[in-house]
């Protein structure tokens, strides 16, 4: 991870809360000893893990969503807060997938 050193029980805590689908502001309440940017960079990674997981199924011919006679439908919205005339802070962009 880029030559960070993190504590494997954080990283580990921080997994399980990843794969549970908590929010990183969430993950920051429930695990105030982490830090903001070990939660950024784990939550970072683990979707580039993931993206690069699907990618190599995809090269394969592996990856396959539906079968016959079954129509998919992917719907992805990004959302994001732009602060008006320069006051407050700008929101994390959030990218959903249903």
């Amino acid at each position: 991870m880029d030559g960070t050193k993190i504590d494997l029980c954080i990283f580990l805590q921080i997994f399980s809360s990843w794969s549970a689908g908590l929010l990183q502001t969430q993950v920051k309440k429930v695990l105030p000893q982490a830090s903001t940017s070990e939660i950024r960079l784990c939550y970072s990674m683990l979707r580039d893990l993931c993206s690069y997981g699907i990618s190599i199924l995809e090269d394969e011919g592996a990856y396959k969503v539906g079968g016959p006679g079954v129509i998919v439908e992917i719907d992805e919205s990004q959302f994001a807060k732009k602060p008006k005339h320069h006051r407050g802070d700008a929101w994390d962009e959030v990218i959903t997938i249903r």
